[in-house]
């Protein structure tokens, strides 16, 4: 009789579990309205979004193998490719890794949500752009970046802590000054510090870049003469590359040199390409069966 009893108790308890598991799965399930609403999403983004932006990044290398690269010296006129380091016209310092740039795009982002929907969401952002210089051994070509397209990488970012979870990280000063400067907030109202996160991408003095647009040797928007260098005793730049806001004169620059510039295109064209269709497709399937 006891072995009958277990047998029993063991055939029940699944099958209560499964039940339970099912009615509680059912309250927190998606119609299948919303969840095909989802699931084609995700296949827009991993099927037309992504493969775009990988074409317009394999038609904007091509172009570069098809444009000349000069030396300073030998730019002229039109549409041309020149590589060298960037050398500043306007010096500053970026906000968050104090390194001395050219260029610098940064963000500082908060915790927003609860729970397991808590997500980093920026709050403040900006975008430091003077005109820079490009120089070789042969000379300097200013560079005017405010509507070109700048194809750089994060070089710097710092989080108090993983979506605001465990021990909180040594913030450096500098970056709260900047903060407290910006006037953002960051404190909470018991003046504790809220968890944060910042990124930055910036192009340093010295470093390789490459850029692809129209020289031209018109100034007047400047309000100085190109023929004479920003700092008297530096070689003149009797050129400028810049991009119209209607972008009918397109200036790319990218980091490193011409050959890195197009093996890093070639990449993430591909990747952009070729993996996220099947994945998009493996998470719509998921987002579909979990409505059935």
């Amino acid at each position: 009789m006891v072995e009958s009893r277990n047998v029993i108790l063991c055939k029940h308890r699944p099958f209560r579990g499964i039940k339970n598991f099912y009615a509680s799965h059912n309250r927190v399930m998606l119609s299948p309205m919303i969840s095909g609403f989802f699931a084609i999403i995700v296949l827009l983004i991993g099927w037309v979004l992504c493969p775009y932006l990988g074409s317009r990044m394999l038609k904007q290398r091509k172009k570069i193998q098809a444009t000349a690269t000069a030396t300073i010296t030998g730019t002229r006129c039109g549409e041309q490719g020149v590589e060298g380091f960037a050398q500043a016209f306007e010096p500053f310092h970026a906000p968050w890794s104090q390194e001395e740039c050219v260029y610098c795009e940064w963000t500082f982002q908060q915790l927003s949500g609860s729970g397991k929907h808590r997500m980093w969401v920026t709050s403040s952002e900006d975008k430091l752009s003077p005109p820079f210089f490009i120089e070789d051994v042969s000379g300097r070509i200013l560079i005017e970046p405010e509507h070109a397209t700048m194809d750089f990488t994060m070089s710097y970012d710092f989080e108090t802590s993983s979506l605001g979870v465990g021990k909180q990280n040594p913030i450096p000063p500098h970056i709260i000054d900047f903060i407290r400067a910006s006037g953002i907030e960051y404190l909470d109202k018991d003046n504790k510090i809220l968890p944060f996160r910042v990124e930055e991408t910036a192009v340093k003095v010295g470093a390789p870049v490459y850029a692809m647009g129209t020289a031209s040797n018109h100034a007047d928007d400047f309000g100085f003469s190109l023929g004479e260098a920003y700092d008297p005793e530096a070689p003149p730049a009797p050129y400028v590359m810049l991009a119209d806001e209607e972008k009918t004169c397109p200036l790319y620059v990218g980091s490193g040199t011409r050959e890195a510039v197009n093996k890093d295109l070639f990449k993430s064209g591909l990747c952009a390409i070729l993996i996220p269709p099947p994945i998009s497709t493996v998470i719509a399937i998921i987002i579909v069966l979990g409505s059935a």
